[in-house]
Parts: C-alpha cells; structure tokens; sequence
C-alpha cells in the first residue's frame, strides 16, 4: 500500500542521533528468548501498536515515488509505528521473528538507479522482513539479494540513517549495516545494539570495559568496601558509546530467570537502566517508550514514558485464519496503575 510519510515534515532539528535506542538480547536467559528495545526521541511520535494480519498488501516506494518491490503478507506481526503511518520502528511475527530500526547517522544506502522494481526502500524494511521471514537467516539471505535505498524527503533535506536489528525464537541476532552503499552482515554476539558508530566500533570499545565485574574488588587502604566496587568506571550517561556498555555489563551478569516473570523483569531492569528522562538531554530526546518481546510466548510488552505499567498483545490470541483487519491502539492507553485495596490481607 502507498503511504506519504507527513512524519517526515518534523523532522528538521538535527542530524545527530535523535533515534536514540537501546536494543537487547536478555543474556543467560535459559529456555526464554527475550529481547527489548528503547525508543528515543525528541518529537512526540504517537505511536501506536498496530496488528497486521497476514493477506495485506505493501509496495515500497522511493522518495521520488518509484514503485520498489511490492509484497503480500505471509504472516502476521504485531509492531510501533509513528503518527498513523504503515511504516514500522519495531515488531514481532506469529513465527517468533522481530525487526527493529535503529538510527546510525554513518549509514549510506545503495545508490543504484532505481529504474524497475527490485529495491526496497528503508522505511519499509520492518514491515518487509516480518511479513515474509520466519528467521534470522531467512532475513539475511533475502537482504544479500536485494538493494536497500535510503529514502530522502526534499523539504526538509532529511533521511533516514538507520540499522537494523533482527532476533529469532532459536537465540540468533543479527545486525545489519549499510555502509558505503554496501550490506554488512554481524552475528550480534554482544546481544546489545544502540548508535553511531558502528556497530564494530562499539565491539572495539567494549574491550576498554574489561576490568569491569559483577564482583566487588579488595581495596589495601580500606578494610570495608560497599558492594559494587567492581563497576567503578560503567558510564552513566545517554551516549549510544556508554548506553552500550552500559546494557552489554548489566545483562552479561543478570541471572537466569526461572519463569516468564522474571524473565520479563530482567528486560524491564536493564531497560530502566538504559532509558533517558525528560530533561536529561537539553534537545528534548526522551525514551518516549519501550517493548519487550516473548520470542516464544508471541507476547508483545509495552510501557510508554508516563504509563509506567507493561501492557501486552498476545499474537496467539488471535486466529489469524479469520483475522483481516489492520486494528491498532495508541500506545499510551491501558490503565497506569493498578488497584490493590481489595487484596489487603489481615496480618494474624
């Protein structure tokens, strides 16, 4: 389907990492395949999650509205978009596949001439990727076979510098860059991916962290430390470099999760120590929401900035045989608390 990015008339305030995620592999995980993401922002996106059945149809379109490849969805996801649009920032398949889209400002597409039908543009390569894959390698052997344009909006002289970030429900991460016109492919042993820059620059960096450790470290001054000697160091501030370290170190050392809650929890903490308040950056950029995604339960969490709460849409609720209908909910509603009165108990 054919849809003009308005969203794209906002956005004139910078060309620095104003896409601001955070996304990770829950590390040690056991038998739960858990993954989560941040979305940072400065303008108010208003996104919403929206259910897309299978049997819809997508074309993707180039900036000048050159007719890329077209496709029909195999099946259906669960994803965020931003202001109404068809056009996707995250999302989770009925097959246990997300997708996610995260700003890298080195990030130049192909520049082929885009006469005829075999590109895809990069707006449009969630929706792409979880309405045709199954899996990480199913993505991966589609994108060596197709270009990849980046999509440029001539009124504001703005694009879209983005990577990508793909997950499965058999423990495979993949993360995809496009660097000088050029695919490049990387097994995310690391489980964790923000922004510029690259993301084997952030693997280099990762090694100027090594001393770090979940172990308190003895002191020859000083009889008595407090815990948590052994993270001196771990940067605390909203740069993609510190945001990475940040999240690599608390989800190397998180326990594993004996239930889907815990497992859930341990997302939400790491989560919590990733996102950026209001007024932290003096440009606006906020951790406007965040999703966590059950890879074999099809359960799509959600909480948004000011409704702390996790919300759920359970993929496997729906019989998508019947389905057909593209139904969405802004992703600030849902109750932002939860009642207890009830449930006081008398202490004997």
């Amino acid at each position: 389907m054919k849809i003009f990015l308005t969203f794209l008339l906002v956005l004139i305030v910078s060309t620095n990492d104003m896409f601001s995620c955070t996304d990770v592999r829950l590390n040690n995980s056991g038998e739960y395949q858990i993954t989560g993401r941040t979305m940072d922002f400065a303008m108010e996106l208003g996104t919403s999650v929206v259910i897309v059945p299978r049997g819809i149809n997508f074309i993707s379109y180039s900036d000048k509205q050159e007719r890329g490849i077209s496709w029909t969805n195999k099946y259906a996801f669960v994803g965020t978009n931003a202001l109404g649009q068809l056009h996707f920032t995250d999302g989770l398949n009925e097959c246990g596949l997300s997708c996610a889209t995260l700003w890298l400002t080195d990030s130049k597409f192909s520049d082929i001439d885009v006469k005829g039908e075999n590109f895809i543009a990069i707006i449009d390569i969630v929706s792409w990727a979880l309405g045709n894959f199954q899996n990480v390698d199913e993505v991966q052997i589609a994108l060596r076979q197709i270009p990849v344009i980046a999509y440029f909006n001539e009124s504001t002289k703005m694009d879209f510098p983005l990577h990508l970030s793909v997950h499965d429900k058999n423990g495979n991460d993949l993360v995809v860059e496009w660097l000088e016109g050029k695919a490049v492919f990387y097994n995310n042993q690391a489980k964790v991916l923000t922004n510029h820059p690259i993301f084997s620059w952030h693997l280099l960096n990762l090694e100027n962290y090594s001393n770090l450790t979940n172990k308190n470290v003895k002191d020859a001054t000083f009889k008595t430390l407090p815990n948590g000697t052994g993270m001196r160091g771990l940067p605390a501030d909203a740069m993609p470099s510190s945001r990475f370290i940040r999240a690599y170190f608390k989800n190397k050392y998180s326990p594993t999760p004996k239930n889907t809650k815990e497992a859930i929890g341990l997302m939400a903490n790491i989560m919590n120590n990733v996102l950026v308040n209001k007024g932290e950056v003096d440009e606006g950029d906020y951790t406007q929401w965040i999703v966590i995604r059950d890879h074999k339960e099809l359960v799509y969490y959600f909480r948004d900035y000011d409704n702390t709460s996790l919300r759920a849409v359970d993929l496997k609720s729906f019989d998508f045989n019947k389905y057909k209908i593209v139904k969405y909910i802004p992703i600030t509603e849902g109750k932002w608390y939860q009642n207890l009165d009830n449930e006081l108990r008398e202490i004997k």
